[in-house]
C-alpha cells in the first residue's frame, strides 16, 4: 500500500510521503515537524513558498493542477538538487531517487496539460 500518481514512477508509503514532504519543509528553513505544524495549525506559514501545493498535499489522493505543478517544479528541482550537493548527505538516496521521480511524473503530466492525480 501506499501513494502512486498518474504520471511516473515514484512511490511511496503513506507515512513515507508525509516524511518526504517534512524533508522538503526542513529543506526550507521550517525546523518543526510538519505533523506538529498540521496538528497546531502552523502549516499556513509556508503558504508564499511555490511548493505549499505539495508540501500541504494530502497522503493519499487528489491531485495537482498544471498550473501548481508549473509552480512547484522549479523551487522542488531546487530543493532535490541541493540534497545531490550537500556534503552531510541530507537527504537519503532513495528519496532523491523517488523525489527524481515525482519530477519526471509531474513535467509528463505539464507536457501532456493534464493534472497529476495522487492515486
Amino acid at each position: 500500500m501506499g501513494i502512486d500518481f498518474s504520471h511516473g514512477e515514484a512511490h511511496w508509503a503513506y507515512s513515507g510521503f508525509m516524511r518526504f514532504r517534512s524533508l522538503l519543509a526542513s529543506s526550507l528553513g521550517y525546523e518543526t515537524p510538519l505533523m506538529e505544524m498540521y496538528d497546531n495549525g502552523s502549516h499556513d506559514v509556508m503558504e508564499n513558498e511555490p511548493i505549499y501545493p505539495l508540501i500541504n498535499h494530502s497522503d493519499c489522493d487528489g491531485e495537482l493542477t498544471v498550473e501548481e505543478m508549473k509552480q512547484i517544479l522549479p523551487q522542488l528541482k531546487e530543493i532535490v538538487h541541493s540534497w545531490r550537493t550537500k556534503p552531510d548527505g541530507h537527504a537519503a538516496i532513495y528519496e532523491i531517487e523517488r523525489a527524481n521521480n515525482l519530477i519526471v511524473g509531474m513535467e509528463e503530466a505539464v507536457d501532456a496539460n493534464e493534472v497529476f492525480e495522487f492515486c
